[in-house]
């Protein structure tokens, strides 16, 4: 026969309470809004942009970048906004695509051909934004600089790149 404990059910009931709060609080953590200007120039060899995106409380949640994607000339052919955790390894995948299953032009890529007519004519135009609904937060994206240049093959490398970003709480 087994005794009832009166101390270990509470004690029991506490923990359980304890960790539903934590993992609630980590699901539905607001951020901190983010504004910023990210600027990638080919010519240049410094570390691509990136900038931290905070919770309210302070902890880095997202860490967002610019990364070039070369051809085997080493021309800068398309960039990708990609949004990792803070202590994602430089090959881990994008949040916006974890599966890497994704196919075509999405939002948060910039492509040099497509590019090549001018940024109100591309794909995606000007204004891009991508809803992040796991995460909870919404990126939005003005590309207000693309100059570009032939390469060849007909291809077009981008030579430079700025993108005014705003990432903010999906529920705001």
């Amino acid at each position: 026969m087994t005794r009832f404990d009166p101390g270990f059910h509470i004690a029991s009931t506490v923990l359980l309470i304890s960790l539903m709060l934590v993992v609630g609080a980590a699901a539905g953590s607001q951020i901190e809004m983010l504004q910023a200007t990210a600027t990638l120039s080919s010519a240049s060899r410094e570390k691509p942009w990136s900038a931290p995106v905070k919770s309210t409380g302070g902890p880095v949640l997202y860490v967002l970048s610019l990364e070039p994607d070369f051809d085997t000339h080493q021309h800068v052919v398309t960039v990708e906004l990609v949004p990792q955790r803070p202590d994602a390894k430089p090959d881990s995948p994008n949040l916006p695509d974890p599966t890497g299953r994704w196919h075509g032009l999405q939002p948060y890529h910039f492509v040099g051909a497509d590019l090549a007519q001018g940024i109100d004519k591309s794909v995606f135009g000007a204004k891009r934004t991508i809803s992040l609904n796991k995460l909870g937060v919404v990126v939005e994206m003005t590309v207000s600089k693309a100059e570009v240049s032939p390469i060849p093959a007909g291809d077009y490398q981008i030579d430079s790149l700025e993108v005014h970003v705003t990432v903010h709480n999906l529920n705001r």
